[in-house]
């Protein structure tokens, strides 16, 4: 009995960890088919969250919508940003675009990690809103968002 429940134990933890750990395929950087910038913005306080980096994002003209804490961690939302589409969506059919960012600080012990993620969308003639593929000039957009809160929230911490 002893042994059955210790192989059943090992099973489900072979099985588990498999699923957790398992092989993961990589998509190379430049993949075109993402419709959201990611990166890693650096480590925050608290405070930064609270106080810098809603100015950093109004500069851009994005407004949070919604901030949710998850044990320690913070889940932060602005509302969409309309805007022009940018020369190469218009190439693509873009008759409006809009873009919202995602923010995940994640406790790390003495700070927080901050996960930067700008999500694109455009309007189509039909008039149908579609997440579609970043391009050039938008990836160029967001990594000058982040660059803002590059500057203005994470520069007061260093990478420990």
């Amino acid at each position: 009995m002893i042994i059955h429940r210790w192989i059943l134990s090992l099973t489900t933890l072979l099985l588990v960890g498999t699923w957790q750990c398992g092989p993961r395929t990589l998509e190379p950087s430049e993949a075109r088919w993402r419709a959201t910038y990611r990166e890693r913005a650096g480590q925050v306080t608290e405070r930064d969250l609270i106080l810098r980096l809603p100015r950093a994002l109004a500069r851009h003209g994005f407004l949070i919508e919604n901030t949710e804490v998850r044990y320690r961690d913070f889940h932060i939302q602005t509302q969409w940003r309309y805007r022009q589409p940018f020369p190469d969506e218009a190439e693509r059919g873009a008759v409006e675009a809009r873009t919202r960012i995602r923010l995940r600080a994640v406790w790390v012990g003495l700070a927080y990690e901050l996960h930067f993620e700008a999500e694109n969308a455009i309007l189509t003639p039909g008039g149908e809103w579609v997440s579609e593929a970043t391009t050039k000039m938008f990836e160029d957009f967001a990594r000058d968002v982040l660059s803002t809160i590059r500057h203005e929230v994470t520069g007061g911490i260093r990478d420990f």
